[in-house]
């Protein structure tokens, strides 16, 4: 009497598919295991750039002042302005 087990898995070759079914299984309980920890240990980063980007900004915006500021007073003075970064009044 054969056991029906090893008569489904007796080749070479079934044996093979069922460790690469189990390898790939455990591969991939493994990796869906460690997901919620990658996607939450990448939100501080995010925040953290985010800050940055908004300080960057507000940066930006007050170099941005200054030279309008800078560019009409040499205007109001008659100063030479090149006429291509003349300042625009708001």
């Amino acid at each position: 009497m054969e056991n029906s087990l090893y008569g489904a898995f007796a080749s070479p070759g079934g044996v093979l598919a069922m460790l690469l079914i189990l390898a790939f299984a455990i591969t991939l309980g493994i990796l869906w295991f460690l997901l919620p920890f990658a996607v939450f240990g990448t939100k501080p980063k995010l925040d953290g750039l985010k800050e940055e980007l908004q300080q960057v900004n507000q940066n930006l915006q007050l170099l941005i002042g200054e030279l309008r500021q800078e560019r009409m007073s040499k205007e109001d003075y008659g100063e030479d302005v090149p006429r291509n970064i003349r300042a625009t009044r708001d």
